[in-house]
Parts: C-alpha cells; structure tokens; sequence
C-alpha cells in the first residue's frame, strides 16, 4: 500500500476532527494524528515529538503583539500540500512531472511541512521575554539574542 494511500485513510478517519480546526480541543487529536503520520512514514518519532513540544511551548508566544498561530498553520500546510501532491500522484501524463511525487517526495513534505516555523520561537523570543517580564514584574528591560560565531 503506498504512502498516499496510508496518509488518505489517516485524513479520512479524522475528517470531522479536522473540520472543527483550530478549537483548543483539536489540539490532542492533532498530535495524534501526526505522530499516526509519521509512524506510517517510518520517520523517527521526533519528528512527531518535536512538532508538538513546538505546540506546547507556543503559550510562551501569546505575549508578542505580532502573535500567530504555528501549531494548526504547519498542520494545514501539511494537509493543503498533501492534497495537491496526491493530485499530482493521480495525473497520467504523456509529459512528465518536473519533479518525482512518490512516498519519498511525501516523507520530505511532511517534516518539512510540520518544521518550517519551529525557528519562530526564537526568533521572537526577546519580544516573549519583554512582554513576559513587564507583564509579570511590571518593569521593562530590553532582552535580545545575540548569535556566537
């Protein structure tokens, strides 16, 4: 059985979960899903686990002013892509594709889908600490992150 179809029968099962997307309640059933995902794409379980320590930490964000979600938003990435990338796997061509959509491609879009905001935490984070602390403390300070090279 290919991957596409293994991802379509996960999506499948869960769709009146995914419909309800981003009520807080989804948040668990989201987490279950991707690591259901990346099981079934025999990826180590970090990929999962990181996606959602990423999930858990993000409370830490609602003291920037510029706050958006990133725990649904790569989840729905994943989704939207996997959506056309098994469009594309259904295509019969006399031209071929510009690039190989096989369950290897699949495995690639979904770390890749799930991780590429996992650095926005630290790019924001002297924005959290500032807020955090004038929140808590009632004082302000000036909290940056430098890079060693």
């Amino acid at each position: 059985m290919s991957l596409f179809t293994e991802f379509s029968e996960i999506i499948k099962d869960n769709k009146s979960i995914l419909k309800e997307l981003p009520l807080k309640l989804s948040v668990n059933r989201v987490k279950r899903i991707v690591e259901e995902l990346v099981e079934k794409a025999g990826l180590p379980n970090v990929i999962a686990g990181k996606y959602k320590e990423f999930g858990e930490d993000e409370s830490l964000l609602y003291f920037s002013q510029s706050y958006r979600d990133h725990f649904f938003h790569p989840f729905h990435t994943f989704l939207l892509g996997f959506a056309i990338l098994k469009k594309l796997n259904n295509i019969k061509s006399k031209q071929p594709l510009p690039l190989k959509v096989d369950d290897e491609f699949l495995k690639k879009w979904l770390v890749a889908s799930l991780w590429h905001d996992i650095t926005y935490a630290a790019e924001k984070c002297p924005e959290w600490l500032n807020g955090y602390i004038e929140e808590k403390l009632k004082f302000k300070i000036n909290a940056s992150i430098t890079m060693d090279e």
